[in-house]
This record gives structure tokens, sequence and C-alpha cells, in this order.
């Protein structure tokens, strides 16, 4: 089997603005065009690990080893299967690029400049990102740039952070970023066990301007299935 190794050279762009619609208010559409209920939506520290297991949990693990790790159901018990506000490969997403292979790919990386921020802020949000998924569409893996204030994080400014979005979501720290800053999004395969339990290592990394240093909003991902679609939106 060969694995394949994809990098996107040029980032587009997605405009998410949040829908009012009665069905979907206590609900949060996230990178990606995904609909979560808030109380499934869970910060974990960059660095943490954070496991898909047979039994039908989540298990989160810090980067501060003197924490317990966490136990969740992996089903979010709100999660009706409710449509998207908009079709996913249309309004929601205004432009991208994709590709696809069945054998799974082994590595998506972009490398992107932020750009200027917007001369006025009127409370939209705005999403750059790579991301993979797997053939049912299930999930995302996605490193984020981010304009636009949600609950999470973020403001009338830039920032960064790294997504799963399924059923639940996981995110880094959404963590403020200068105009021209440089970013190297990634997400790479660090162990094939199966076709339905692989761990992948997901990353945002960022040089600000003057910055002397790389820093980075990351996290592992493992016991899920092979990726296969790659995205630039």
């Amino acid at each position: 089997k060969v694995w394949k190794k994809t990098a996107c050279v040029v980032i587009l762009a997605l405009c998410l603005i949040q829908t009012s619609h009665s069905s979907l208010q206590d609900r949060n559409v996230l990178p990606g065009g995904r609909v979560v209920h808030p109380t499934c939506v869970h910060k974990v520290n960059s660095g943490a690990v954070i496991e898909k297991l047979e039994n039908g949990f989540f298990k989160i693990t810090d980067s501060d080893p003197s924490k317990e790790p966490l136990f969740i159901p992996s089903h979010c018990p709100h999660d009706q299967d409710l449509p998207l506000p908009s079709s996913r490969h249309g309004p929601a997403w205004k432009t991208w690029g994709q590709y696809y292979n069945s054998t799974g790919l082994t590595a998506f990386k972009a490398h992107f400049s932020v750009p200027v921020a917007p001369k006025t802020y009127a409370g939209q949000i705005l999403y750059y990102w790579p991301g993979t998924e797997p053939d049912d569409n299930s999930f995302v893996l996605q490193p984020v740039l981010q304009y636009g204030q949600t609950q999470y994080g973020g403001g009338a400014f830039w920032s960064i952070g790294s997504w799963y979005v399924g059923s639940r979501a996981f995110h880094t720290d959404i963590v403020p970023i200068q105009d021209n800053s440089m970013i190297v999004g990634t997400m790479n395969l660090v162990r094939q066990n199966s076709p339905t339990n692989s761990t992948w290592f997901v990353s945002a990394f960022f040089k600000e301007p003057n910055a002397t240093s790389l820093s980075s909003a990351n996290f592992t991902m493992s016991g899920i299935v092979t990726q296969t679609y790659g995205y630039c939106t």
C-alpha cells in the first residue's frame, strides 16, 4: 500500500456567518461548517493526547503529567444529526480545493501568511484552514486561522488554534497572532495500526514578525480511521 503525502501551498477563504435558525440556536457552527452542541466542545492544552477508545469513550491525557486523564463518551448526547445550516460544499465553504486518495494520506501541510485584518469588524467570522477527513466525512482534523469572536476565543484580530471536529469537538487555546505572521499547518500520520486505528499529530506552527522562534498549538489524535481527503479552504 502506498501512502500519500500532500502539500497545500495556497489557502483559500471560508467565511462563516452564524445562523439564527430556531433548531440551531443552542448549537455552534464550528470550523468546517459543522454544528455541535456547546457542551460537546472541549478545550485541551497544547501538547495533549486525545485517544478514541474501542469502548466508546475519548481519553484525554493532558500535557501536564500531574493531571489525571479525562474520559468522556465519544458520542455527544445532544447530537441529533441536525442538517448543516447550508450545504457543506456550497454557501458554508466559500471556496476550496480538495485531494482524495483511497489508500490514505500520511501527511498534509499548508504554508500561509496571515493577511492584513479586515478594515471593519461587524461580528463576522473568517476561518482559513487545511484539513483532513476520512471516507465517511464524519470528522475533520484542522489547524485553523480565525478572524472574529466566538465563545471559544478570538476577537477583532487574527488567532490560531488546532481542532478536531466531529460529533464532539476538541480545540487548543485560540492564540492571538499578528498580521503578516507566517504559519505552517500540519497533519502528520504518526502510526497506522489498522484502517480503523491510526494516530495523527495536528499542529499550527507560527512565527510572528520579528520573532526569533516558532510557537505551536498542537495535539495528538489516536484511535481514528484512515484519512483519505485533504482540503484547503
